[in-house]
């Protein structure tokens, strides 16, 4: 860790930046299982700029939450909380505002919190995905003033809007779409393979075939973007897959998601 923290201190001075260690963070990422064999007390100290670095038990970048173990937990409970803080501020005189406005608020000014970075944290534990759904709910109630008791199901659908776990599934299809079809970005089109040949796509193809999922040796690993972009790619019928633009995938990948509700 001391040669990594000095090979990045390298090329802050080689490119005119100064590295401030006063807010410099650093965390050691292990599965729960692996901690079984260590911990945090066992690892030298991290030494930048002759500061000790304390390991953290979580940091924030970009306004993703990473635990030490690798848990989604504390993000998802970020996210909660910066979401039912708009919900808390919302019913503000709402009865002055028409259904459809407060439905524009909550798509607004809610779903992109639960929209945000989705791709991190691909097949969360049920009780994760309890916790997200349980404040699109809220969302519902308070765009049609509902009460706690009644049935969601109809306003839901009146919502106008797929499911939080369509609409990942949506954003993995978008995302591997545009790195097989398009190639962009470089770094993450380079995760994904032909299946056919084994090698990555060099070029854009009017028959996007079916990609290979890598092996696993973890559920860690099989939660991760490579491989569940893979298999919902894989999942998707040759007739979305090959849509010859980005719009149209979008489309196409809408009407089958919907299809599949």
């Amino acid at each position: 860790m001391n040669e990594d923290a000095a090979t990045i201190k390298d090329w802050a001075d080689r490119n005119g930046l100064m590295l401030n260690t006063a807010k410099t963070k650093a965390v050691l990422f292990a599965s729960s299982q692996q901690r079984r064999f260590f911990s945090d007390a066992d690892v030298p100290p991290l030494i930048v700029n002759n500061t000790i670095i304390p390991l953290e038990d979580k940091v924030c970048n970009l306004g993703v939450t990473m635990s030490k173990d690798l848990s989604w937990a504390s993000h998802v409970r970020g996210v909660c909380s910066r979401a039912h803080g708009v919900l808390h501020r919302l019913p503000y005189r709402a009865g002055m505002l028409s259904c459809h406005i407060r439905r524009e608020l909550a798509m607004t000014l809610v779903l992109p919190l639960l929209d945000y970075c989705c791709l991190v944290y691909l097949e969360l534990p049920e009780y994760l995905v309890t916790m997200l759904q349980r404040v699109w709910h809220v969302a519902v109630r308070f765009v049609f003033g509902l009460r706690r008791d009644e049935r969601l199901a109809p306003f839901l659908e009146r919502m106008g809007c797929a499911s939080l776990e369509e609409r990942r599934r949506y954003f993995v299809g978008l995302q591997v779409y545009r790195a097989v079809s398009l190639r962009r970005p470089h770094y993450i089109s380079e995760m994904f393979q032909r299946r056919d040949t084994g090698m990555a796509p060099q070029t854009r193809s009017s028959s996007l075939p079916q990609l290979t999922v890598p092996d696993s040796s973890s559920e860690m690993r099989r939660r991760s973007f490579s491989i569940m972009g893979a298999r919902v790619w894989n999942e998707l019928p040759l007739a979305v897959r090959n849509a010859d633009s980005v719009p149209q995938f979008r489309r196409r990948l809408r009407a089958y998601l919907a299809s599949c509700h």
